[in-house]
């Protein structure tokens, strides 16, 4: 018996307990909206992308099937070889004012998580406290994934990082005013 079937009838519990927060989170309750599963979604994800958690990896298939049921899109661009993941998004999560709509996570030297979404890069990077970047290291810092046009030094995860992972975001030439990339890129070194 859990904490949802403990304060809810059984077949309330099952209705009620979202499987993805149970899942991916321990064991939680949320109402039965499709909405907390959305938001129990963008959470697992903000905190990848906010460099409070290593990076979600779909080339774990219970951890892509779970993704899957609540319309998440898990991609292997590159199946054997170094990390290069891709997820979409059915119905874009809004997290941290931004609406995203699909997640890339890259490794090699090290990893990055970066959202593609909508939003104001300067309201973001001012609710983040991310500090503009010199030009000449947007394509260093965002590791080939985004222009990391600011950025800020995170906290360490302990059994993560060797060095301080880094908040980074920037707008890529040519896209709309308000389209934006973000994420965390960690190193190896």
């Amino acid at each position: 018996m859990n904490f949802c079937s403990q304060i809810f009838p059984i077949h309330a519990a099952q209705r009620i307990c979202a499987l993805l927060l149970a899942a991916l989170a321990g064991s939680a309750c949320a109402a039965p909206a499709s909405a907390t599963a959305q938001s129990s979604l963008a959470a697992f994800f903000a905190d990848a992308l906010h460099c409070r958690t290593g990076f979600p990896d779909g080339r774990d298939e219970a951890l892509a099937q779970r993704l899957r049921t609540h319309g998440v899109t898990v991609v292997d661009r590159a199946p054997g070889e170094l990390l290069d993941l891709l997820y979409i998004f059915a119905t874009p999560l809004d997290i941290d004012g931004t609406r995203v709509s699909s997640i890339a996570v890259r490794g090699g030297s090290g990893s990055i998580v970066a959202a593609r979404a909508t939003g104001s890069l300067q309201a973001l990077a001012k609710r983040t406290q991310a500090r503009p970047m010199a030009r000449n290291r947007w394509n260093l810092e965002g590791f080939g994934e985004l222009p990391a046009q600011y950025t800020r030094a995170m906290p360490m995860r302990p059994g993560l990082d060797e060095t301080p992972p880094r908040l980074v975001m920037g707008h890529e030439a040519g896209d709309t005013p308000d389209a934006l990339r973000w994420g965390c890129r960690s190193y190896d070194d």
